[in-house]
């Protein structure tokens, strides 16, 4: 019963030293992804007519959905790690 006592006075301790993440760093992680959602509904509800201008072959540089999923991943480790870091350097702040 001690060592529970014990560990639950250094787990009140940690809570209470350890600092939130930066309000800007939710903020940009919000806009990112709002952004991305508008985008991504606009597409979807978007109703495009015939072209109007005659239609030339699209050549094809191996861009598009890849390069999307390879920038989104980017980004979303980008933010993890630097919330991440953030919670891990406040835990280690006497």
């Amino acid at each position: 019963m001690a060592d529970e006592q014990r560990a639950a006075e250094i787990l009140r301790a940690a809570r209470a030293e350890r600092r939130g993440s930066p309000r800007a760093l939710w903020v940009i992680a919000g806009l990112i992804g709002g952004i991305c959602t508008i985008g991504f509904v606009l597409l979807l509800v978007s109703d495009r007519g015939p072209a109007t201008a005659p239609e030339r072959p699209v050549q094809d540089h191996g861009l598009g959905f890849g390069a999307g999923i390879l920038v989104g991943a980017v980004l979303g480790v980008a933010i993890g790690f630097s919330i991440a870091r953030q919670r891990q350097s406040s835990r280690n702040t006497p």
